[in-house]
């Protein structure tokens, strides 16, 4: 199979995208031609299957779409639209892993379930917690086979990660991101202590 997103996914992108053209941030013309035949078909369909799987590529170019036009070519545009689309997620009721709250700190239980929902959002990559020192309040999720996996997913999942551990834990959090040798990516997490 090739690399791909779960419709899920997908049915938040265009919803964004959607949003982007009635507030006239994008011009519809510059919709189709960014995004192509795959989007007329997929934006005329009834609904989006959320558990048909979707190809990265067309992702990638909305996400890469809205950060351009709306977002000035600025990737921090997509780390509060990934922020935005744990929202819609959780919303969604989907996903058990949006809903489960961990103490006030994160703790491995937590982080195992950002890992699942990983798998289930993705057809490519692994995901695994790497490190994880509660005392320093901080853990590091370690994506690798990650050469297929565009910058623009790269930083949604900043906010995405950000925002679901924020809502989990009731406290700030801050993520960052690089990437390393051999396709991996790492995602780090840190949150503050309760004064």
């Amino acid at each position: 199979m090739q690399p791909s997103v779960k419709g899920t996914l997908v049915a938040v992108v265009l919803g964004q995208v959607n949003e982007l053209i009635e507030r006239r941030a994008i011009p519809q013309a510059e919709v189709d031609q960014a995004l192509g035949a795959d989007w007329r078909n997929v934006a005329k369909s009834v609904s989006v299957a959320p558990s048909a799987w979707y190809p990265i590529e067309f992702y990638d170019r909305a996400l890469t779409l809205m950060m351009n036009a709306a977002g000035r070519g600025d990737p921090e545009y997509l780390v509060e639209l990934g922020r935005q689309a744990a929202g819609n997620l959780a919303k969604q009721g989907i996903y058990k892993q949006l809903d489960r709250q961990a103490p006030p700190q994160a703790d491995e239980g937590f982080v195992r379930s950002l890992v699942t929902l990983a798998k289930a959002l993705y057809s490519f990559t692994h995901w695994e917690l790497a490190e994880f020192d509660a005392n320093a309040n901080w853990f590091v999720i370690q994506v690798t086979g990650a050469g297929e996996y565009p910058e623009s997913l790269r930083w949604r999942n900043v906010g995405f990660l950000e925002a679901m551990t924020s809502a989990a834990i009731r406290r700030p959090c801050r993520v960052t991101s690089e990437r390393g040798p051999r396709d991996t990516i790492r995602f780090r997490v840190e949150w503050t202590q309760p004064r």
